[in-house]
């Protein structure tokens, strides 16, 4: 089973040699590795030389968006799996592509596996953990992981098409909506940490708030009546969808409703 590796990057610099690093020394080799690069006139063109021999398909031209380079690099790749890892981000051991190879292939219905990721704050230097656990349907009504910690089977894409370009920040939350009311994809969680994720990109900028409500009110409307009028009845909330305090005999009752309404994943 081949994994493609799809990084786009733009005048990162030495961050991208990291990036390259902690793929390429991961203990399962079957990997692809593409970068997509929006024609960066700083120096991480020498960091890609540098690494040309290990890089499988290397793209330098301007793009209209992130969305648009990742829909160049989905293009070139030939994986069974596809992962994004963008340039500053790196995989959190050099074991995480070996345990997520074997998950698909022990779980070959499921089309998309999600585990945990590190955050790293550009200005403290500190670390902290995105531990999602198992979610259902609704957990996508109000927010998404972040892209990193999900692994894709190729044809996940074949069915519900690329990311829409029209978004500027959303749009890997728009194709995973786009992938669970309309395709029903099977997810799978792995208990395991996948990437240190590098916050300080596009989507965590203060002036872009307006905009990630306007794109995330647009991407709710791929929700059904019925999926609103239940997340309403059941007082669903963001983050988590049991309170400590629930009694187990309503937690069961909720989890044969959610079934019922295919909300489980």
């Amino acid at each position: 089973m081949k994994l493609s590796v799809i990084t786009v990057c733009k005048n990162v610099s030495s961050n991208i040699e990291k990036t390259l690093l902690s793929i390429i020394k991961q203990t399962y080799k079957n990997i692809e590795i593409i970068v997509i690069d929006g024609n960066s006139n700083d120096d991480t063109l020498s960091y890609l030389n540098k690494y040309k021999k290990n890089i499988n398909h290397l793209l330098i031209e301007s793009d209209s968006g992130i969305y648009n380079a990742m829909n160049k690099g989905l293009k070139l790749a030939t994986g069974d799996v596809i992962y994004f890892l963008n340039a500053g981000d790196k995989f959190f051991d050099e074991h995480v592509v070996d345990k997520v190879i074997k998950k698909f292939k022990k779980s070959p219905k499921t089309k998309i596996i999600y585990g945990n990721v590190k955050t790293l704050d550009a200005l403290s230097n500190k670390l902290s953990n995105q531990i999602y656990g198992k979610i259902n349907k609704t957990y996508f009504f109000f927010t998404c992981f972040v892209q990193q910690a999900m692994f894709f089977k190729k044809k996940c894409f074949e069915v519900t098409g690329h990311f829409d370009e029209s978004f500027k920040i959303s749009g890997d939350y728009d194709w995973i909506v786009r992938s669970i009311t309309k395709h029903n994809f099977k997810m799978e969680y792995l208990n395991e940490f996948f990437c240190i994720f590098a916050m300080g990109g596009v989507s965590n900028s203060g002036k872009y708030k307006e905009l990630h409500e306007k794109e995330n009110n647009r991407i709710k409307k791929h929700f059904t009546k019925l999926d609103k009028f239940f997340i309403r009845k059941f007082k669903i909330k963001p983050f988590h969808f049991f309170e400590e305090s629930t009694e187990i005999s309503e937690k069961i009752h909720r989890k044969i409703i959610y079934k019922l309404i295919g909300w489980v994943l």
